[in-house]
């Protein structure tokens, strides 16, 4: 029982070292409202850092994407993609491509960080949710 109690304690210990962690990943087709406008594809990946980190790349499948937003989750506002260094928080990673490809129901997103001088790579898949239309 002790010998339990112990192990259930370290890895209770171990997890909540984690600096890092993805909630979610989603990718919404976006429909434009205007016939002259371009479909696009929208990519939104949420997470939470407890310490400041910056963003040396993201790429979709193998493709380095390189005009994406980051918005703090709890303040609602847009950080500043050029300074990349963000503080310790939750964060949403927004990023639009116009290759629509509704058979490829799977994509795989891979960011790679810097934390406390640390290169980290996390990848996640995404899959589908729902269709927008633009108006």
């Amino acid at each position: 029982m002790k010998r339990a109690t112990i192990f259930i304690f370290i890895i209770i210990i171990f997890s909540s070292c984690t600096s890092f962690k993805i909630n979610s990943a989603t990718r919404n087709i976006v429909y434009s409202g205007i016939p002259s406008g371009k479909n696009s594809m929208k990519y939104q990946i949420e997470f939470k850092s407890k310490t400041d980190f910056s963003i040396n790349a993201i790429l979709l499948e193998n493709n380095l994407i390189e005009k994406y937003s980051v918005q703090n989750i709890n303040t609602k506002v847009f950080e500043s993609v050029n300074k990349n260094l963000f503080k310790a928080g939750a964060y949403k990673i927004i990023l639009k491509t116009y290759d629509i490809n509704k058979d490829n129901k799977i994509n795989i997103v891979t960011l790679k960080i810097k934390q406390n001088g640390n290169d980290k790579v996390f990848k996640v898949t995404v899959v589908n949710t729902k269709d927008e239309h633009k108006k």
